[in-house]
């Protein structure tokens, strides 16, 4: 186990027993990679990390999709016909084990019926306020992954051919990962036109028109941690309006940038963003909150204007991501990922922002 994966451990450890709970049962396999280093996707099969309060850790996983070795946790492998939770309940004791969201209600309530007397408590916010302090592994792979997403998507709008359709494109960008020996599970996100001013349009068959604005929000992930950025550029020309919006919405983005340091409110991140798009006439076409948080997934605890109280920490990694969304005409976004620093922010996309025209 790396130095900093202890540290991960025993602060989850910690962080459960701090509510009296000294079992907790961890199946979300982002949380199993982020304590083990392991990548398993066990499908519907029972996969669950049981966690002790020393820190000691027995993996329940199918013999099908089990690692090979894995020095962080015992591995308690089980074969398709047997009974992995009456296993796991061999191994529990009555009373308080924490379990975390992603661990399935019909695992749950079957678990509770081999072991009674169990009592469950909610694990997910203690789970997620550790996952949200990234070690110096963790921030170095983000940096990485971010900077693989600039090349990437920079070679792809270098080589843009207007004859492809949105989906097209974004099968085009997932070719240029391949070479950032990177990943991805979802298609990246293409707008053109009007669908730009859709925040979470689903790329079709659309193409390019003379004019319209073309917004891409993509990432993958290196090494099992996320990057995340979006882009908005405009086909052969821009009018005044549409550059009167791209640069409120830049803007607000280099002012939330700007005000980020440890003890701020990310709700107040939020709102910088939100009043200088609001001054500019446009505050009711910026229909989303400012962010989230990013790491082992791509969206994590806590966002920028979701209501969470939270205020910013040393070592956090989230997205300042403010838009505007004209409906039936275009649309704006700019988003960077940034690490909460000792002092500001460092922001780890370095893609250009300056509002550009491609197809010249």
């Amino acid at each position: 186990m790396t130095a900093d994966r202890a540290r991960r451990v025993h602060r989850m450890a910690q962080s459960m027993l701090a509510q009296g709970v000294e079992q907790t049962l961890i199946a979300s396999p982002y949380t199993i990679r982020y304590l083990t280093g392991c990548d398993v996707d066990a499908g519907e099969r029972v996969n669950i990390l049981l966690l002790h309060a020393d820190g000691c850790m027995v993996w329940f996983v199918n013999a099908l999709c089990a690692p090979k070795t894995c020095e962080d946790a015992a591995l308690q492998i089980y074969r398709d016909g047997e009974d992995a939770l009456a296993l796991l309940a061999g191994m529990l004791r009555p009373g308080r084990v924490g379990v975390e969201h992603a661990l399935l209600s019909g695992f749950l309530l079957e678990l509770m019926g081999k072991k009674p007397g169990l009592r469950p408590v909610n694990a997910t916010p203690a789970i997620a306020r550790v996952r949200m302090i990234k070690d110096e592994e963790e921030l170095a792979l983000l940096r990485r992954s971010s900077a693989g997403n600039d090349r990437a998507l920079e070679r792809a709008l270098n080589c843009f051919d207007p004859a492809m359709s949105e989906r097209e494109f974004g099968m085009f960008l997932l070719d240029q990962y391949e070479q950032e020996d990177m990943y991805t599970c979802w298609p990246p996100l293409v707008c053109f036109g009007a669908g730009a001013a859709e925040p979470h349009h689903a790329s079709g068959k659309a193409r390019v028109r003379e004019g319209d604005a073309i917004v891409v929000d993509t990432g993958a992930d290196y090494r099992g941690y996320a990057s995340d950025m979006t882009r908005t550029v405009f086909y052969r020309r821009a009018d005044e309006e549409q550059r009167r919006v791209y640069e409120t919405v830049l803007e607000a983005n280099l002012a939330a940038i700007d005000a980020v340091k440890p003890g701020v409110a990310l709700d107040e991140l939020d709102r910088i963003a939100r009043s200088v798009i609001e001054k500019a006439g446009y505050g009711e076409f910026f229909t989303h909150r400012l962010g989230h948080s990013i790491g082992v997934e791509g969206h994590e605890f806590p966002t920028l204007g979701g209501g969470d109280g939270m205020t910013a920490e040393k070592n956090m990694c989230f997205s300042i991501e403010p838009g505007i969304y004209l409906p039936g005409r275009f649309g704006v976004r700019i988003e960077d990922l940034v690490i909460v620093t000792e002092n500001d922010a460092e922001v780890i996309n370095h893609m250009d922002k300056k509002l550009r025209i491609i197809g010249k």
